[in-house]
């Protein structure tokens, strides 16, 4: 990051590794490990002997496979759509969570709202960050 006379930050995104360079590389390896259990756990089970908890989250590692490999094709391409597929991949991770808390109940309430409010936290990042803005610009 430069800063020029006028105190405006001015990023230098010319290089190919700009999309997996600063705070960008943790979303990143969380899209990447996200696609790495969905696709295990969906290979792993078979829909019609789960019951609705279990069923439900294997339609959400389906929804995620989509998505991460949607997020991995827009990332690469430095799309300047990722912030949307960024909103959907946290909001669903919000809302599977969220439906989980209400399977399971309170016993687990603390973990998932520590990872609903780190969602929520990257949510934000990646429609206010200027780096992002200037990252992803096709």
């Amino acid at each position: 990051m430069l800063k020029n006379d006028t105190e405006k930050q001015v990023f230098n995104t010319d290089s190919r590794l700009a999309i997996l360079t600063g705070w960008l590389i943790l979303p990143a390896i969380q899209v990447f490990f996200t696609f790495t259990g969905a696709l295990g756990a969906v290979m792993r089970y078979n829909p019609t002997e789960l019951g609705p908890s279990n069923l439900f989250a294997y339609v959400v590692y389906v929804i995620y496979i989509l998505l991460t490999i949607a997020i991995c094709f827009v990332w690469g391409r430095r799309k300047r759509q990722l912030p949307h597929f960024m909103l959907a991949y946290y909001g669903i991770d919000i809302i599977s969570r969220l439906v989980y808390i209400a399977f399971y109940g309170t016993a687990i309430l603390n973990s998932e709202i520590l990872f609903i409010l780190v969602s929520l936290l990257w949510t934000i990042y990646f429609y206010r960050s200027k780096r992002v803005k200037a990252t992803f610009i096709f």
